[in-house]
């Protein structure tokens, strides 16, 4: 039963703003408060751990492949909401007049608290993905929502024996889940089964290749579905 305990523990700990509020209820249990006086109190802790809206600031944009573009944005107020690997912010944007919102994936690590990187591929007749790729430039700002999503590590359900598949821009989540891995140094093994038309496209390629090399729990299977002649790899698509 203790060990239960435990592990139920160390996920409720995992849980984004949970050891804050806890922090928040044992100070105000200190106090011989009888909550009345603190009504609200600890939900306002919660909610300035994840504002409903973030501005953000595009400090750095780094071109992966010729149609993908990883936007380095930082917060304008100097607080970004820590968020787990695998989940995203949707961005809001006005184009032309018209606004619109898309997600996007962190492909940074949690552990980096200064920044979110944001992975955008155009996709064909895109919209919001071309802007961004296209127009945006450092130095420009843009609304987001706080980080969301269940699409994360559960150790409850999951386990430590993963597999990822990811095609074109599905990397973004699981490089943020490889980078947490590793600097956290998880007892996690991740396979990675990734899967592009062009050996252009591969993005993050040398970056995830030498993850896989220098990790033992890292593993790395790649496929380019339209390979050129001169491709040494494996070839088709995931069935």
């Amino acid at each position: 039963m203790h060990k239960n305990r435990s592990a139920e523990q160390n996920v409720l700990d995992g849980v984004v703003g949970y050891v804050e509020a806890v922090k928040k209820k044992t100070e105000i249990e200190l106090s011989g408060s009888d909550f009345s006086e603190e009504k609200g109190a600890t939900q306002k802790t919660i909610d300035s751990l994840h504002p409903k809206r973030l501005r953000l600031l595009v400090t750095d944009i780094f071109t992966d492949t010729p149609s993908t573009n990883t936007i380095r944005v930082k917060a304008l107020d100097g607080y970004l909401p820590p968020f787990q690997a695998g989940q995203y912010i949707n961005v809001f944007v006005e184009i032309n007049g018209s606004p619109t919102a898309r997600p996007y994936a962190m492909s940074s690590s949690p552990t980096e608290r200064d920044y979110y990187d944001l992975t955008v591929k155009k996709a064909h007749s895109g919209f919001v993905s071309h802007y961004l790729v296209d127009d945006l430039k450092p130095g420009q700002e843009l609304t987001s929502t706080g980080p969301m999503g269940s699409f994360h590590h559960n150790p409850l359900f999951h386990g430590n024996d993963l597999v990822f598949f990811a095609g074109g821009s599905g990397i973004a989540p699981a490089r943020s889940m490889i980078k947490h891995i590793i600097a956290k140094d998880l007892p996690h093994t991740m396979h990675i089964i990734y899967s592009n038309s062009f050996e252009e496209d591969v993005i993050f390629a040398k970056e995830i290749r030498s993850y896989a090399k220098q990790n033992h729990n890292i593993k790395l299977t790649e496929l380019i579905s339209r390979p050129s002649e001169s491709y040494q790899g494996i070839g088709g698509r995931v069935t």
